[in-house]
């Protein structure tokens, strides 16, 4: 009985997801919004003339380990400052996903 207890906990667990974000402000930042949040990866041209407000990130585990998930994660956050982009994000993939940026405002949403 024991055993069967265990295993259902086990199962239960494998297929939960937590997605963890936060920020870490580095510049002014601006009111709140929930509009579009344009993200540019490492790899990608950047844009110019882009004025630094936060670094970004966000985690994702079991069913949150997702590009999806971590993407809105950092859009999230990069909204609660008051940014329009995040620029040079970097995707690492191991037991979950884990992305970081810098959280940037735009000229004229650019």
């Amino acid at each position: 009985m024991r055993f069967v207890a265990v295993l259902c906990l086990g199962l239960s667990l494998a297929g939960c997801g937590r997605l963890i974000s936060d920020r870490a402000v580095t510049g002014r930042t601006y009111p709140a919004h929930n509009s579009a949040v344009r993200l540019f990866l490492e790899n990608d041209p950047q844009p110019s003339n882009c004025e630094e407000i936060a670094i970004v990130r966000a985690v994702g585990t079991g069913s949150e380990a997702t590009l999806e998930s971590v993407f809105d994660g950092l859009r999230k956050e990069a909204q609660s400052v008051g940014a329009n982009a995040v620029v040079r994000v970097r995707i690492d993939h191991g037991a979950g996903v884990a992305g970081i940026g810098v959280a940037v405002r735009m000229p004229d949403g650019a």
